[in-house]
């Protein structure tokens, strides 16, 4: 399950449990990849990052932007419970003078056996320190129906010189009257 494994490597680099944010975008250009083969870049990540120490405050950068690429998990939480899940690829750009972060999860797809989702997610924080505050928002078709989800989302920057970058975000899914949990897993390296 790509959120319980990727949410262990968050809080490893975090220890998160609470949010705070701001709002806007970021795009990707990365040719679309299999389920599988954006899976399997999810599990690499979330091995290399969960052995991954914060960035210490006093080696974050104060000027300067840096791009980073990795993977974006969505899961919605059905009423019966089961999730439905969803990888892409996330891209990020942070601007330590600014101290912002903005980026976005494109190219979002299910396991083609067990659901049929698309969309994108951005995603948009203030950096405090090696910490990140913010919000995600995005639209999603989870089997043929149209989602609106929101989240806010806490982050992290790790390794030296803010090498990496994870997030979680937890909040809701909404298609009418329909209200479903929803968390955005952001797991990226410095490129």
């Amino acid at each position: 399950m790509i959120r319980a494994t990727s949410i262990l490597a968050i809080m490893v680099i975090t220890g998160l449990s609470a949010c705070g944010g701001s709002s806007g975008g970021g795009s990707s250009n990365t040719p679309s990849r299999s389920f599988a083969e954006l899976r399997s870049d999810a599990d690499r990540l979330d091995r290399k990052l969960g052995s991954m120490k914060e960035t210490q405050a006093r080696n974050m950068p104060t000027s300067g932007t840096a791009t980073y690429k990795g993977i974006g998990a969505v899961a919605l939480e059905n009423a019966n419970g089961s999730e439905t899940e969803g990888i892409g690829e996330a891209r990020l750009s942070a601007n330590f003078a600014n101290s912002t972060v903005a980026g976005r999860i494109s190219q979002i797809k299910g396991d083609p056996r067990k659901a049929n989702i698309s969309g994108n997610i951005d995603l948009n924080g203030r950096i405090i320190g090696p910490k990140v505050g913010g919000r995600t928002t995005g639209q999603l078709v989870v089997n043929g129906e149209s989602f609106t989800t929101n989240t806010d989302m806490v982050g992290s920057f790790g390794g030296k010189k803010a090498g990496a970058f994870a997030a979680l975000g937890d909040g809701t899914a909404v298609s009418g009257s329909r209200r479903l949990p929803v968390s955005v897993v952001v797991l990226t390296e410095k490129q």
